[in-house]
């Protein structure tokens, strides 16, 4: 699995997982401007230069850093690939919104809010990216994989409320309405592209972070007593991310849909 979210790898397939919000798994630099918008350095080749500053994916094997050149040199019968969930600030959201009111922090004085221009700015950079995999990979069995939910609205309680995420439920409403325009995203890019699409967002309905059987990693800083090493980057990385239920779970979907 290509991406910016870590990705599943059941038996001995390769992880390819480029785990830094700022970087492409190609190598794009990534920013987003005061309005929301992301501005890449979109040049010929950059998907080549790939610097891997956090040493993933296969740069533990020694083989080529860039996603891209491996799936040349490997010419796999499928790839599925997860991207733009970073892209989008995920991580900046969720920080914004643990403890306090955030909806507030991402609107534009005029117009749609910076989530909104966020993923009206990926929708071609997303299509790029798409056709380059295909191409480099040698086979139109590429599929682009959706992003469940990792917190639910609950609308039988007061909007001020928090669940174990310590997010306003208002801001969980908020949040939960723009799924469906990332999945909108994703799917249309992936159809421009020519390369085929797996839609999981409704997986973890019912499964969400604070339910009885929730498929994600609930923010552990906030129940102590936290093991020290919760502290650290990569533990905090993991946080409303999939458990190993939930990823369990995106196996058996997508590869329910997979043909060779």
């Amino acid at each position: 699995n290509l991406g910016d979210l870590l990705g599943l790898a059941p038996g001995g397939e390769y992880w390819l997982d480029q785990r830094t919000s700022s970087v492409w798994p190609f190598g794009q630099t990534t920013k987003i401007l005061n309005d929301g918008s992301l501005s890449t350095s979109n040049q010929a080749g950059w998907y080549d230069s790939l610097s891997n500053p956090d040493a993933a994916g296969s740069a533990y094997f020694g083989e080529p850093t860039s996603q891209i050149d491996l799936l040349r040199a490997l010419h796999p019968r499928v790839v599925t690939l997860t991207i733009g969930g970073n892209d989008l600030g995920f991580a900046d959201i969720i920080e914004t919104c643990i403890f306090e009111p955030c909806r507030q922090w991402f609107a534009n004085p005029a117009g749609p809010d910076q989530i909104d221009t966020r993923l009206a700015s990926l929708a071609p950079l997303l299509e790029q990216a798409f056709a380059d995999v295909r191409a480099a990979a040698g086979t139109s069995n590429v599929y682009a994989v959706t992003y469940p939910s990792p917190v639910a609205y609950d609308p039988g309680q007061p909007s001020e409320s928090t669940d174990c995420t310590m997010i306003y439920n208002s801001d969980r409403q908020w949040l939960n309405a723009k799924l469906p325009e990332l999945t909108n995203t994703i799917i249309t890019a992936a159809k421009q592209a020519g390369i085929k699409y797996i839609d999981i967002s409704t997986l973890f309905s019912g499964h969400a972070a604070c339910t009885q059987n929730s498929y994600v990693i609930k923010p552990a800083a906030l129940f102590p007593p936290t093991p020290w090493d919760c502290y650290t980057v990569p533990c905090s990385d993991n946080w409303f991310h999939p458990d190993t239920s939930g990823y369990q779970a995106m196996e058996q979907a997508i590869a329910a849909k997979i043909t060779f």
